[in-house]
C-alpha cells in the first residue's frame, strides 16, 4: 500500500508519522492559534482505507500535546450524546448502534470501524458527529429547496429540530464545485436531458450541496466552540472530504 501526496506528484510510505509534522509545519504558522483541520476521503467499505486512517490518527495524536478530535461523516450531528456515552461513559458498541439507529442512518458494517472508535475509546478522544440527517437530504432531493414543503418536518426523526433551523447557509453558485458534481453524475451514466432532466440534476445538485455544507458547519461549529473548551486538531473521515469540504468549510 503506498500515499500518493498530490503537491510533489509523487508516492510516499505508509508511514504518517514520518511526514505529517513536516508538512504541518510547511502549512501552518507556528504563533497561529487557527486549530488545525486534517481531512481525509475513503470508499466506505474498503479495510485498507480505515487501516491508514487510523494510523493518521496515531499519528496525529502522537505528534504533540494539542487536543485532538475525530470528525465522523458515519455520525449525524445529533448523535453527539451517543458518541460521548460511547467514548467517555459505557464503551458499548451495541449501545452506540442502538442510540444512533446505525442500521437505518448509515447502515455499512460497524466493524469497519470498530478499530478506529476503539481507539478513541481508550484514549479519551472525542468523536465529533458531522453529518445530516438522511431524512432532509432525501426531502431537498425530492422537492429542491425552493419547493420543500413545511409538512414534510413531520418525516423528520423526533429528535432532531424542526426542518428550516437544520439547513446550513449554502453557496450554490460556486462552479468548479457543480462542474465535479456534473463530471460524477455523467461518469455514473446519469446524463440528464429534457427540462424535467435538468430539473432533477439541480435538485440533486442541491442535496449533495445541503450534504457538504451542512458537514462543514458542523466542522466550523465545533472548532469555534468545541465541547469542554477543547480547541482540537480535527481528523474527519469522509468520503466528501476531497471534492468538497475543504473548500467549503472557514
Amino acid at each position: 500500500m503506498a500515499l500518493f501526496d498530490t503537491r510533489t506528484e509523487s508516492f510516499m510510505p505508509p508511514a504518517p508519522q514520518l511526514y505529517i509534522a513536516n508538512a504541518l509545519a510547511d502549512s501552518t504558522d507556528k504563533n497561529s492559534a487557527v486549530p488545525r483541520v486534517l481531512f481525509a476521503g475513503e470508499t466506505h467499505t474498503h479495510p485498507l482505507h480505515h487501516y491508514m486512517q487510523l494510523e493518521l490518527i496515531k499519528a496525529v495524536n502522537a505528534l504533540d500535546d494539542a487536543p485532538l478530535a475525530i470528525g465522523l461523516e458515519m455520525f449525524h450531528r445529533q448523535h453527539q450524546r451517543a458518541l460521548d456515552a460511547f467514548v467517555f461513559g459505557d464503551g458499548s458498541f451495541a449501545a452506540l448502534k442502538q442510540r444512533t439507529r446505525w442500521q437505518s442512518s448509515w447502515g455499512y458494517d460497524m466493524s469497519l470501524y470498530a478499530k478506529i472508535l476503539s481507539f478513541a475509546r481508550r484514549n479519551k478522544i472525542r468523536l465529533v458527529g458531522l453529518n445530516v440527517p438522511y431524512d432532509l437530504v432525501k426531502i431537498v432531493s425530492t422537492y429542491g429547496l425552493a419547493g420543500t414543503p413545511a409538512e414534510y418536518e413531520s418525516f423528520l426523526p423526533a429528535c432532531v429540530a424542526p426542518l428550516r433551523a437544520l439547513m446550513p447557509d449554502m453557496d450554490l453558485g460556486q462552479q468548479p464545485h457543480f462542474d465535479r458534481f456534473v463530471s460524477a453524475m455523467r461518469g455514473a451514466g446519469h446524463n440528464p436531458s429534457g427540462p424535467d432532466g435538468v430539473a432533477a440534476l439541480m435538485r440533486s445538485y442541491e442535496a449533495m450541496t445541503l450534504w457538504d455544507e451542512y458537514m462543514a458547519e458542523s466542522i466550523a461549529g465545533y472548532m469555534q466552540k468545541p465541547v469542554s473548551g477543547l480547541n482540537p486538531s480535527l481528523y474527519m473521515s469522509c468520503a466528501h472530504a476531497a471534492h468538497d469540504l475543504a473548500s467549503s468549510c472557514p
